[in-house]
C-alpha cells in the first residue's frame, strides 16, 4: 500500500524533472513536510495528474478517472489548490492567453507556491522554507545561467550620463502598466518576523504585483490595491530605507521585489559567496571618485552585498561584488560615488514566457525542449 511519504516523494519528484527550475530532492525529507503543508494526499493524487504546462480541465478529467473523482469534486479540489497558491489555474493561465476554458499546471515552488503564502503564511512553512531555500533551493538554483530576478537602480542614484532602457527605469515600469497595482506583504519579512526575527526597517508592505498577474491577487483577495501614486511612494520609501529593486527578470514584469539584506532570502545567502555580483543581472555597476571621497563609510554601511570597503580614508569598490542596485549613492555627503554603464549590457527577456522558455532551453537543451513540447501536443503528461 502506498505510504504518505512515497506519494509526496511522487509529487516532488515530478515537479523536480518537469519544470524550468529544479524542486531538488534532499536527506532529511524537509521538502515533502513543505508539500504536505499545501497538498492533503488526495489533492496530492490529483496534482500528480497535472502537467508543468497548462492543460484543460477536460484533459485532466481524463487522467483522473482512476482516483474516482466525480467532475464537480474534481473542480473543487483544483479550485481550491489554485486558492492556496499551490498550482497555477484558471486565475492565472487565463491573464496569459488561455482564455478559451479552465487551465490548470503546477506551480515552481519559487516564483510560486512561496511567494503565494504572503500575508498567509505560518511560523511552520516559514521556517520549513527558509532552511530549504538557504540549504538546498538557493545552492541549486545559482547553476542556471539565467535567474528569476533582476536588480535595477533605484531612482536616485541615476544621473543624465546613465543610458537608461525603460525596462530599467523603476518609474517607467510602474507608469506604463495600464493594470490595477497590487501591494503584497514581503514574504521574506513575514517568515523572519514569525521566527522571531522581524525586519529591521519596520516595513513590511514592499512587493508589487503589476500587469495581467495583479488580477489574479485581486481576484484571490491576496494583497491590497494601490493607485500608481501610492506604488511610487512604497518606492521612495524602499530607497530610503536601502531597499534593493529586483523586478522579475523580463521586459515587462509582473512583479518587483523591494529586498533588504537582514530578511531577503536571495541577498542573504549570495552574500556569503565570494563573487555574488556573478549571479545578478544587472547593467551598472558603482565607481569612487577617490579625491572626492572623505572616507565616512556611509556606502560601506550602505551596501547590501559588503561590495564596497574603506580603506586609508577611501572607499573602495569590489566590482565582483557589487550588484549595480545604487544604494549607495544618494546618501553619499560628497557625492564621490556614482553609477556606471556595463560595457556589455544586460538584455532581459521580453516576457516572462519568453524568460521561462529560456529556462526551460537550458535545462533541457534544443532535443530536451522540442520533445517536451511534442508530448505537449499530444496531450501527453509533461
Amino acid at each position: 500500500m502506498e505510504s504518505h511519504n512515497d506519494l509526496y516523494r511522487q509529487l516532488q519528484r515530478h515537479i523536480d524533472n518537469h519544470m524550468p527550475l529544479r524542486f531538488p530532492e534532499t536527506e532529511s525529507g524537509i521538502e515533502l513536510d513543505l508539500l504536505k503543508h499545501l497538498f492533503s494526499p488526495e489533492e496530492a493524487r490529483v496534482a500528480l495528474e497535472i502537467s508543468s504546462l497548462p492543460e484543460s480541465i477536460k484533459t485532466i478529467k481524463k487522467r483522473v478517472k482512476k482516483l474516482n473523482q466525480n467532475d464537480e469534486k474534481l473542480q473543487g479540489v483544483l479550485d481550491n489548490l489554485e486558492r492556496k497558491g499551490a498550482i497555477l489555474g484558471p486565475k492565472y493561465w487565463n491573464k496569459n492567453g488561455f482564455t478559451k476554458g479552465s487551465y490548470y499546471s503546477k506551480a515552481l515552488f519559487v516564483i510560486g507556491m512561496y511567494e503565494f503564502q504572503a500575508g498567509r503564511l505560518t511560523k511552520n512553512f516559514g521556517e520549513l522554507s527558509h532552511t530549504y531555500l538557504k540549504e538546498n533551493y538557493i545552492p541549486e538554483t545559482l547553476k542556471n545561467k539565467t535567474m528569476q530576478l533582476r536588480t535595477i537602480p533605484i531612482s536616485k542614484s541615476l544621473t543624465v550620463k546613465n543610458h537608461m532602457a525603460s525596462y530599467n527605469s523603476i518609474k517607467d515600469i510602474i507608469n506604463r502598466t495600464s493594470h490595477p497595482i497590487v501591494v503584497i506583504p514581503c514574504v521574506c519579512r513575514e517568515s523572519k518576523g514569525l521566527m522571531g526575527t522581524p525586519c529591521k526597517s519596520g516595513v513590511s508592505e514592499t512587493c508589487l504585483i503589476l500587469n495581467d498577474i495583479a488580477e489574479m491577487y485581486i481576484d484571490f483577495g491576496w494583497g491590497r490595491v494601490i493607485s500608481k501614486d501610492e506604488a511610487l511612494e512604497i518606492i521612495n520609501t524602499a530607497e530610503k530605507k536601502g531597499f534593493v529593486l529586483a523586478p522579475s527578470n523580463n521586459q515587462n514584469p509582473s512583479h518587483v521585489c523591494c529586498c533588504c539584506s537582514c530578511c531577503c532570502e536571495s541577498i542573504a545567502n549570495l552574500k556569503q559567496i565570494p563573487k555574488p555580483a556573478k549571479y545578478y543581472h544587472t547593467n551598472f555597476y558603482s565607481s569612487v571618485d577617490a579625491e572626492r571621497c572623505k572616507g565616512c563609510g556611509v556606502c560601506e554601511k550602505r551596501c547590501p552585498m559588503d561590495a564596497v570597503q574603506v580603506k586609508d580614508d577611501v572607499a573602495h569598490v569590489d566590482t565582483d561584488r557589487c550588484i549595480g542596485c545604487g544604494v549607495c549613492i544618494p546618501t553619499c555627503p560628497d557625492k564621490a560615488i556614482t553609477l556606471v554603464d556595463k560595457t556589455q549590457p544586460y538584455l532581459p527577456p521580453k516576457s516572462e514566457s519568453s524568460m521561462y522558455m529560456r529556462l526551460m532551453f537550458e535545462r533541457y537543451g534544443v532535443f530536451g525542449l522540442m520533445n517536451i513540447l511534442f508530448k505537449y501536443l499530444l496531450k501527453i503528461k509533461l
